[in-house]
């Protein structure tokens, strides 16, 4: 995205809301874009550890709450 992220305004968006209507495999796809310009064990250890974030992290909005929306 090019444009300021409507919830916390960076360029581009830190917080993912600008992505959070992107299908499961482009969003994989743009992972691992971001990722390929290091080397394959530290990608590796990069989204090991964004798993680890996402399994431990209790703000997620479910599709069904009103925020989620």
């Amino acid at each position: 995205m090019l444009s300021d992220c409507l919830k916390c305004w960076d360029t581009p968006c830190s917080c993912g809301w600008e992505y959070k209507d992107y299908k499961p495999n482009n969003l994989s796809v743009f992972i691992a874009k971001i990722v390929q310009y290091r080397a394959k064990q530290e990608a590796i250890e990069i989204i090991a550890t964004a798993l680890d974030l996402v399994a431990t992290n209790t703000n997620f909005i479910e599709k069904n709450n009103e925020l989620g929306n």
